[in-house]
């Protein structure tokens, strides 16, 4: 930087002595000028000139030898700056020998296999994270062919057993899904352990407490477990979350179980409603509720309402259960040869013809003939044996239950049965 302010001076004064020469001399025209206007015929003293190259020249001289000065100086400057160089150099070659570095070439070589050594370490450490995303990817896929396979034997079995097993394993591979709990809860309800069960569900609700099924299956449990009050809980949670017409229908069922008949109507005619809204106008299983309905009507002793009920479900189409309840109602009303009428088309289908024939005793002890009721009885409970426990808790027997005919009927022994009605059977109607 000093450098280059001395040749820029030096350039401004070469500049300056050539202005001052031109200057000079301009005004040596302007002074001779008006000496020859005014004297037209007198001639310039040549001592007078003489003197005024004399000091151009000693001016000439002296800035020559400042210029001389000025150079020496320069060079002088560019020896030290050269100098200073030198030993610098000097220096940092020293350093470089010291660390190893002793060209440039080594610096390029050294610098080319630190930045190959840096690649290739980050390349591996890349391509190890790549690898193991593979191989958890390879995993992943694995794990869902296998549990794709094991869902498919498990919808496949017909054995409950086979298909606890495989949900066992299903669980274990995905402890968090709540959907796997759900299901071992259920195969559990069929395999009649309703305790484990309740366990199950109770995980696949801490795991998803939003599930509104789970509240309901819950509910099924305890109510096999006469846990009635906890049931109620249970399927009012289910309500809770998602009011279906399945969960109103469902408490109607408790407080069948608990012969709460006026609040089972409530809750079944209200799922009714509720379907009716889920499906816009539409309900597909009328005649479902009013079976229930129809039977607790019976229950209450309101047989006119019950055999009403049955009626309308019929009109939706053929059910073997309102076909009963409207024989039992109409015998209720004392309306013979109607019950019987209904009873005879139930007997025809074939189907559960034990219950049926339970179903004419019913009848005709409403209809108060002890002889029938006793002979239908007996035959039914030849045919099946619960039901002489479910002639204990009926309704329709009060005017017989106490007497020894009856006990005895109950505790019937298989010797020399009834025939079981046909459809040729005569009444006496």
């Amino acid at each position: 930087m000093k450098n280059i302010k001395i040749h820029l001076l030096l350039c401004f004064l070469v500049s300056g002595i050539f202005i001052a020469q031109t200057a000079i001399a301009q005004t040596a025209n302007r002074q001779v000028a008006p000496q020859e206007d005014q004297n037209n015929n007198q001639s310039v003293s040549q001592k007078d000139i003489s003197d005024l190259y004399t000091f151009i020249m000693n001016r000439e001289g002296e800035l020559s030898d400042k210029m001389l000065s000025y150079t020496s100086q320069s060079l002088q400057h560019s020896k030290d700056t050269i100098n200073y160089f030198l030993i610098v150099l000097g220096i940092i070659t020293t350093f470089a020998a010291l660390f190893g570095w002793k060209t440039v070439r080594d610096v390029k070589k050294n610098a080319r296999l630190k930045i190959e050594e840096i690649a290739k370490r980050e390349m591996t450490k890349f391509t190890d994270r790549l690898e193991n995303r593979i191989n958890k990817l390879d995993e992943k896929v694995e794990e869902n062919i296998k549990n794709s396979l094991l869902w498919s034997k498990f919808k496949e079995s017909k054995d409950l057993n086979e298909k606890y097993s495989i949900i066992e394993k299903l669980i274990k591979e995905n402890p968090d899904d709540a959907f796997l709990y759900y299901k071992k809860g259920s195969i559990l309800i069929e395999l009649k352990k309703y305790d484990e069960a309740i366990c199950a569900i109770d995980k696949a609700i801490e795991i998803k407490p939003s599930e509104s099924l789970a509240f309901h299956l819950k509910s099924m449990c305890l109510i096999e477990l006469k846990k009635y009050d906890e049931a109620i809980c249970a399927i009012d949670k289910a309500i809770e979350i998602k009011r279906k017409s399945e969960y109103i229908e469902f408490k109607g069922v408790i407080y069948l179980e608990l012969k709460q008949y006026e609040n089972a109507i409530k809750f079944y005619e209200e799922a009714r409603n509720v379907e009716l809204d889920e499906s816009d106008g539409k309900c597909d299983d009328y005649a479902g509720y009013l079976i229930n309905i129809s039977f607790c009507y019976h229950k209450l002793k309101n047989f006119a309402k019950a055999y009403d009920k049955a009626r309308i479900g019929l009109s939706f189409g053929f059910r073997l259960e309102l076909l009963v309840n409207k024989g039992l109602a109409a015998a209720g009303l004392g309306m013979r040869k109607e019950a019987l009428e209904s009873l005879d088309l139930a007997l025809e289908t074939g189907v559960r013809k034990a219950e049926v024939v339970y179903c004419y005793a019913r009848a005709f002890s409403l209809l108060k003939d002890y002889d029938n009721t006793f002979k239908y009885l007996r035959m039914a409970v030849n045919e099946d044996k619960k039901i002489a426990e479910m002639a204990k808790e009926e309704d329709d027997f009060n005017f017989i239950s106490n007497t020894e005919e009856f006990r005895n009927t109950l505790l019937l022994v298989k010797i020399s049965p009834d025939p079981f009605p046909s459809r040729d059977t005569q009444f006496d109607i």
